[in-house]
């Protein structure tokens, strides 16, 4: 059983418990420097258990269901349950600096933020395109 350890910037703490290497090195992937493989107790604990058959088995809490995509469903279990600190206003986006100026573009995860700005700096000739 590989254990991960989910820290800051979360408030909420995670400790992810599979048997499959792959998983775990995409989590730590993903996650970078907020995972380790040593960590502390926490109470919130993600089972993801993958099957013979390529199917992974997710548990948290009351929840338990099956998925073909064990990261997504940890994503979701993590956003859906994270709690911020007292006074602190989340909004998620992207933004941009343009002769001083700065622009933010909220939408929710996946929408093409990043992806809208980033063509729009190459376009204008804010950002060059290394070769």
């Amino acid at each position: 059983m590989i254990n991960l350890y989910i820290t800051a910037p979360f408030q909420t703490t995670y400790t992810i418990k599979t048997n499959c290497k792959d998983l775990s090195f995409s989590a730590c992937l993903k996650y970078g420097n907020n995972i380790s493989k040593k960590g502390f107790k926490t109470d919130n604990i993600i089972l993801a258990m993958k099957s013979p058959d390529n199917i992974y088995t997710i548990e948290n809490n009351d929840l338990k269901f099956e998925t073909k995509y064990p990261l997504l469903e940890i994503d979701n279990i993590i956003f859906e349950n994270a709690t911020h600190k007292h006074g602190v206003f989340a909004l998620h986006g992207a933004a941009i600096e343009y002769f001083g100026q700065a622009y933010l573009f909220l939408a929710s995860t996946t929408s093409g933020k990043t992806t809208w700005l980033c063509s729009k700096r190459i376009f204008c000739g804010i950002m060059e395109i290394k070769r």
